[in-house]
């Protein structure tokens, strides 16, 4: 998370603030740049090359930013299923864990 805010911070900072979807955005970056490594280094960077190597990546946590690696081998990609519920503080800093990450009742995957 250093990586992001000090990306974020180099970059950013001026024009916006730290959010879910900017973390978001910068997670679903780093996916990229793996599948475009991977392509690089397999030799193919042709589109069926970025695809194939998408689909090879398993176990990927971004670097630790996600609560739980996620696995694009099969399609439809299923990343994520836990959630955790948050209660804010007085502050947009403050956060307290009401409920930590666990897969809702209701999802039937």
């Amino acid at each position: 998370i250093d990586a992001f805010h000090g990306a974020f911070e180099r970059l950013a900072a001026e024009e916006a603030t730290t959010n879910f979807y900017i973390l978001a955005s910068y997670i679903q970056g780093l996916v990229e740049i793996e599948a475009a490594r991977r392509a690089i280094e397999g030799g193919d960077i042709s589109r069926a090359g970025y695809l194939e190597a998408l689909r090879s990546i398993s176990d990927f946590d971004a670097r630790g930013l996600l609560n739980a690696p996620i696995d694009l081998t099969q399609f439809p990609y299923i990343t994520n299923t836990d959630a955790r519920v948050l209660q804010p503080g007085t502050g947009l800093q403050e956060w307290t864990v009401v409920s930590d990450y666990a897969t809702p009742q209701a999802y039937q995957g």
